[in-house]
């Protein structure tokens, strides 16, 4: 897994990256979104489009509500 963050605060950045670091999880650090080129984005597209859709066929029509997760 690889986290991507588009911050310019370098404060925010550090915290995040000691958060993540226990659970192995690659960090790339990118300015903002106004400095990720086109390419990258059309990559990024690419690799969200393949997944689109992939788990509609085990979907149930289960609806959880706001607080299911507490009650569970």
């Amino acid at each position: 897994m690889v986290l991507i963050i588009e911050s310019s605060d370098e404060e925010v950045l550090q915290e995040i990256t000691k958060l993540v670091r226990p659970f192995n999880v690659a960090v790339r650090k990118e300015p903002s979104a106004d400095s990720v080129s086109q390419e990258e984005r059309k990559h990024r597209v690419a690799v969200a489009r393949r997944f689109r859709g992939r788990l509609k066929k085990y979907f149930t029509g289960y609806q959880p509500g706001k607080h299911d997760w507490y009650h569970q």
